[in-house]
């Protein structure tokens, strides 16, 4: 009787702590984000262009152009230059919300 006990109070301690990290993003809002909406690099810098979009490598060629999601802007996720041998270079911007939908000329960052 006193092992279901200790075992039933166990359990019941267990699953509230469990349960306690549960949804706690839940009530975070994003402001002036639409679904649906990107951030475009424009690379209008008449060669073709690497940079970093937190850890990952984005090659953009000459004369076109390459997408960010909303949610890397909310994110607040930093963009860097790319440095010989394709290693990450200097901070060039740090995404924001309100880039949201906007379009971004490289050439104004490189």
């Amino acid at each position: 009787m006193k092992k279901s006990i200790i075992l039933s109070i166990s359990l019941m301690f267990f699953l509230l702590v469990a349960t306690s990290f549960v949804g706690t993003d839940i009530t975070t809002k994003q402001p002036n984000v639409v679904l649906g909406q990107q951030v475009q690099f424009v690379n209008d810098t008449g060669r073709e262009v690497y940079f970093f979009i937190g850890s990952g490598r984005t090659r953009v060629s000459k004369n076109s152009v390459t997408y960010a999601s909303c949610a890397d802007c909310v994110a607040g996720k930093k963009v860097f230059r790319e440095k010989k041998g394709g290693t990450k270079g200097s901070l060039m911007l740090t995404l924001n919300a309100n880039m949201c939908g906007k379009k971004i000329k490289l050439s104004q960052y490189l």
